[in-house]
């Protein structure tokens, strides 16, 4: 296997102190600027990037950590499957993907406000909703990346 896929919310204390990476969108980052960046953050934060899921166009660098925060519910199945993808395949071989969000398990929710979110979220755009565990884990499965953690969201 490649790399590894967990959550990232409560596991990124370890990271930092290691050197090996942070969130690039820390809680007091409000912007996608380097002066804000400069500002809060630390060497070890590098400025995010856009990324586009739809254009499926990573930048040719390896990456050892690649964090998304609430997307995967936001986006289409399509689109998450490109999301993994394309970190697995931009990740060094040790690299991390970290997937923050809600995620059902076995098809159930978490609570119930994540089945009304849901409902919410369908309305909008019938393409997203929040997303099976096991559907995010076998895709990134399918990718090269292994499941390191999983942990609920606080």
């Amino acid at each position: 296997m490649r790399g590894h896929i967990f959550d990232w919310e409560r596991n990124q204390a370890p990271l930092a102190e290691a050197g090996r990476c942070k969130p690039p969108y820390h809680r007091r980052l409000r912007g996608n600027d380097s002066s804000t960046i400069a500002a809060y953050g630390s060497a070890n934060i590098l400025t995010p990037i856009t990324l586009d899921l739809a254009e499926d166009t990573w930048p040719a660098e390896t990456f050892h950590c690649a964090y998304s925060a609430n997307v995967m519910h936001i986006v289409s199945s399509e689109l998450g499957e490109k999301l993994i993808r394309g970190a697995a395949k931009a990740l060094a071989e040790d690299g991390l993907l970290a997937l923050y969000g809600p995620y059902k398990y076995a098809g159930d929710f978490t609570t119930p406000s994540n089945a009304d979110f849901d409902l919410w979220l369908k309305e909008r755009d019938a393409q997203s909703g929040i997303r099976d565990f096991e559907w995010v884990r076998d895709s990134a499965t399918r990718s090269g990346l292994s499941l390191q953690e999983d942990r609920q969201m606080p």
